[in-house]
């Protein structure tokens, strides 16, 4: 039935009124249903329904005190959040001998009935998943968890890791460029350049030498290493002959005519082993990575610790982007690796134990494991609220 049909028999409805004053009411009561029609959802149409029948009896003077007094029940069982002796006033309305005052006698408490007249308004998907999570079924509580997520449009680490194992076998590739920034901006809010340079790749479906140049500036200015040295050391990469980059070398550093030759012959056999694409970006593999970690290290002026943690966390960004654009990765493996670099980055925080719980909830999908990466990854989100809404 369309919009116009429905109009078209509620005009009907105050048309066929016997007099004014019935006229009057028809109107007032097919605006309320109209108000409601427009505005009420599939999840609360139960209870539009009874606010409409309440507003429909408590304005008609010729209802029966009882029912009337009855409609003012119920409307406060569904709106109040107080607990009131329900079957007692219910009891002087109804008579113990109907349907409904079989519903009386077997409910013990006022609770139990407000309960049962509750869960009568409660929209059928939540009803389900209420019944699946009596039953430990985890996947209710997964459902749960991303309902109330997407109701308060959070973007969080509980979020992201539980969208992660829902789409943990999927493509990584499959997966739209928004898919993507919700599953890796949570754990990389602090380095949120990184998230658009694994999207880079992503979308490029090819890791390039200009992204591992991207991504070493990235980490080496965690190390207090000089804007203006990356950009030398950028400068050098970009020089495409072996003289041409000695003669980088001999002007932005202080070395020895054989460390300068040298450095440039590696550094150009480097960039000669990389496959040209396009006659100007280079496609990396994983095996560049290493003697490419080798050439940086001649460059930077870090302490062998500060350079066995740069190195390490360069080497796994490579390996990351090596993996972003290839078109058999899954979700899993790009979230995983993400998780391990950024314990790497950042040791003191609580990656060990997110990417711990991340590994054995996609092993083995349990209540336990859902309710265990939810808690470490956050504090535990109080979901009941989900059912009143």
């Amino acid at each position: 039935m369309n919009i116009d049909s429905i109009r078209l028999q509620l005009l009907s409805v105050i048309n066929s009124a016997d007099d004014i004053d019935e006229a009057y009411s028809m109107q007032n009561y097919v605006s309320k249903f109209w108000n409601i029609f427009e505005q009420c959802t599939p999840d609360d149409a139960y209870q539009q329904a009874i606010n409409l029948i309440h507003f429909c009896v408590s304005n008609d003077c010729a209802m029966p005190k009882n029912v009337r007094v009855f409609s003012d029940l119920i409307h406060q069982i569904i709106h109040s959040s107080t607990t009131f002796n329900v079957a007692q006033q219910l009891s002087t309305l109804i008579p113990s001998t109907g349907t409904f005052g079989e519903l009386l006698t077997i409910s013990t408490t006022s609770s139990d009935l407000k309960w049962t007249l509750l869960f009568g308004l409660i929209n059928d998907q939540i009803k389900q998943i209420m019944i699946r999570l009596i039953k430990n079924d985890y996947q209710a509580l997964l459902d749960l968890h991303l309902i109330y997520f997407k109701q308060h449009q959070s973007i969080s680490i509980q979020r992201s890791m539980l969208e992660a194992f829902k789409n943990a076998n999927h493509l990584w590739n499959t997966l739209d460029s928004k898919q993507k920034s919700d599953l890796l901006s949570p754990l990389f809010v602090d380095n949120i350049d990184l998230v658009q340079i694994i999207q880079g790749v992503s979308e490029k479906k090819q890791a390039e030498l200009n992204h591992l140049i991207l991504v070493t500036n990235i980490i080496l200015k965690r190390f207090n290493i000089s804007q203006s040295l990356l950009n030398q050391i950028e400068n050098i990469f970009k020089r495409t002959t072996s003289y041409d980059i000695s003669t980088a070398l001999g002007t932005y550093f202080n070395m020895s005519y054989q460390q300068r030759e040298s450095l440039a012959y590696k550094i150009y056999q480097f960039k000669t082993s990389l496959v040209d694409y396009s006659n100007k970006n280079r496609s990396i593999e994983k095996f560049n990575i290493e003697p490419y970690c080798d050439i940086i290290r001649q460059l930077v002026p870090l302490s062998s610790d500060q350079w066995n943690s740069a190195k390490k966390a360069i080497a796994m960004l490579g390996q990351l982007l090596c993996d972003a654009d290839n078109k058999n990765t899954i979700v899993a493996v790009t979230v995983g690796q993400s998780l391990h670099l950024l314990n790497v980055l950042n040791p003191d925080k609580n990656w060990s134990s997110i990417k711990g719980s991340y590994v054995q909830i996609c092993s083995t999908p349990t209540w336990e494991t859902i309710s265990r990466i939810v808690s470490v990854s956050s504090k535990r989100t109080d979901c009941r609220t989900l059912f009143f809404k």
